[in-house]
């Protein structure tokens, strides 16, 4: 049953790392507060630390004993 919950775990995180690479690469912005930079960045450190994660999971998860 754990192990099922980290391999699900696993799967959501690599998602949401996908999602945020995927938003730090089309994030666009003009006006008086061209925010984008930060904004990519932010994806970027977030998508960083869901892949870490998604590895630490799946490592549980797939992990034979």
């Amino acid at each position: 049953m754990k192990k099922t919950i980290y391999k699900i775990a696993s799967v959501i995180t690599a998602v949401l790392a996908i999602i945020a690479i995927i938003g730090a690469v089309t994030v666009t912005g003009s006006g008086f507060l061209d925010l984008n930079n930060i904004a990519r960045y932010f994806l970027i450190g977030f998508a960083a630390v869901f892949g870490i994660a998604a590895v630490m999971t799946g490592r549980y998860g797939w992990k034979s004993i």
